[in-house]
């Protein structure tokens, strides 16, 4: 089967299958506003936990980013701690929501172009092709995102 990975999940689909520098990301924060928030990633990549267990299979998915906030429409000082702090949340919650909704849909489509096949028959090996066809399209995928904001080089 063939699908198209939208522009906007672009970002993540990257850092999923490799560790890269200088992506854009846009989300929007959640305040009042909806401020639009641009982040350029100084490094960005993606780890993998791979459960051993047969019965219940898991992967779980650790993506780290680095990054600067490009653009801001907020006002706010974004030197705050605080603030920052807030930007980094929010934005670990908007992409590991998308990457949640990208990965459910690869597994709909019995699709694996992140190669989580691979990851998890390096911990398995006694994996089949059949029993991954089985297993994958319920397969437990987790993923935790961390942010960090390490500079600030704001237009508004």
């Amino acid at each position: 089967m063939v699908t198209k990975v939208r522009t906007g999940d672009m970002f993540i689909f990257k850092t999923l299958v490799q560790h890269h520098r200088r992506g854009v990301y846009k989300f929007k924060l959640k305040d009042k506003k909806r401020s639009d928030i641009v982040v350029e990633s100084i490094r960005s990549g993606s780890s993998y936990e791979v459960s051993e267990s047969e019965s219940s299979p898991s992967i779980t998915i650790k993506i780290k980013i680095k990054g600067q906030i490009k653009e801001s429409m907020r006002s706010d000082n974004l030197t705050n701690r605080k603030m920052i702090k807030k930007i980094e949340k929010d934005m670990e919650d908007d992409l590991t929501r998308h990457a949640n909704r990208l990965i459910k849909d690869f597994q709909k489509k019995s699709l694996d172009p992140i190669g989580l096949k691979e990851k998890y028959h390096a911990k398995n090996k006694k994996l089949t092709y059949e029993h991954w066809k089985k297993i994958y399209p319920k397969m437990d995928i987790n993923i935790e995102t961390t942010v960090n904001i390490i500079q600030t080089g704001v237009s508004e």
